[in-house]
């Protein structure tokens, strides 16, 4: 038995794909391929519980200590519950592979943990490989700074992943390269992630792209005007909650995408400085195309080559210091905004947003945001 294990990235498709697998079981186990339910009582459909087997509870990512479920008490028994599950289906099922899936397992490994981590791994046998799909830089960032405002008004400081000392880490921890494709539309097999997977990492086992069940899956994504008023919105109604999603900001998304598509919004772009400053602000990108081949489209390597990486200066930044954002469609999303269902069902909602339509209308552009000030 082979046990593949899907370390992520954030934003390069896990969710999708990993909705996609846990709804196409029957298929996949036809094929002799098992992606594990977890418990019950577990209310992630991936595997990032693998974490808690070799890291403290202080240590877990927020998204698991802010669940109620997992306590610094229960912590140890709860994640030896979800080894057990997964253990029952591999000895009822025997598949040819297992499939194990987390972007939180995109981390590195420390040396001084890597005997727990090899004893984690352990239990699904001694042919273990790891891969990731890696995203361009800047093109990660824009699209964590874009998820990071449905939760936050803050703006996230731009910076660079670190690809490299995570994909070593693990090559050290196990002796075996990890196997790493790029996410871009114009790499993966028709332009999505699921039948890439499908292609390049299950295809040996007779999965066909086009074959699994897709899963419904939404994240809208929403233009830099969107995004400005979205940031504007969370300082107003939800100032003192960082990081701690919530409905009403959902639905917010749900209309300020709608309003894009009806007056032409497009996606958000990062200014040119930024994008090339987060691009070069690690050598990684040098070291994946001579070591692992991968090479990211619309990437300057030349500069990179030439100068070195420039490591960012720690500062804050202003949303449109980062994206480029047009005054004036920012005014026609608004306009259809006041006329939604969402502005309507609220007075302190229609208030608000004639107020920032009041903000932004008829003012020049001046290079700085407004977008904190309500």
């Amino acid at each position: 038995m082979k046990t593949l294990v899907h370390i992520g990235m954030s934003k390069s498709g896990s969710t999708a794909l990993q909705n996609t697998l846990a709804k196409s079981g029957r298929y996949l186990r036809s094929k002799g391929v098992l992606y594990p339910d977890n418990p019950r009582s577990c209310p992630f459909n991936n595997h990032r519980l693998l974490v808690a087997s070799y890291r403290e509870y202080d240590d877990l990512p927020r998204h698991i200590r802010n669940r109620d479920i997992y306590t610094s008490g229960n912590i140890a028994q709860k994640t030896r519950e979800f080894h057990d599950c997964i253990q029952r289906q591999i000895r009822r099922r025997k598949p040819d592979c297992v499939v194990l899936s987390s972007e939180t397992l995109f981390h590195r490994i420390l040396e001084d943990n890597r005997d727990a981590v090899r004893q984690t791994y352990a239990e699904f046998g001694n042919n273990i490989g790891f891969m990731a799909y890696l995203r361009r830089p800047a093109d990660h960032f824009l699209s964590s700074l874009q998820q990071g405002l449905r939760a936050t008004h803050r703006i996230k400081t731009p910076r660079a992943p670190a690809f490299r000392i995570v994909l070593e880490t693990y090559e050290k921890c196990f002796g075996t390269r990890v196997t790493v494709r790029q996410f871009h539309r114009e790499t993966l097999e028709n332009g999505n992630v699921i039948d890439d997977f499908s292609l390049h990492c299950l295809g040996e086992y007779g999965v066909e792209p086009g074959r699994l069940t897709a899963a419904k899956f939404s994240n809208e994504s929403v233009s830099a005007e969107s995004m400005d008023i979205l940031a504007r919105y969370r300082a107003r109604f939800h100032g003192d909650r960082h990081n701690v999603p919530s409905s009403d900001t959902r639905s917010l998304v749900v209309e300020l995408a709608a309003a894009d598509r009806q007056v032409g919004a497009l996606r958000p772009k990062l200014r040119d400085g930024v994008a090339n400053m987060i691009d070069h602000s690690r050598d990684d990108p040098l070291w994946l195309r001579d070591e692992m081949g991968i090479e990211f489209l619309g990437f300057d390597y030349a500069t990179l080559e030439k100068n070195g990486s420039q490591r960012m200066r720690k500062q804050d930044f202003l949303l449109d210091e980062l994206v480029e954002i047009d005054r004036e469609k920012q005014v026609a999303v608004l306009e259809v905004l006041l006329e939604s269902e969402w502005a309507a069902s609220s007075p302190k909602f229609g208030d608000w947003a004639h107020e920032v339509l009041k903000a932004v209308g008829g003012r020049e552009h001046s290079g700085a945001s407004v977008g904190l000030e309500l």
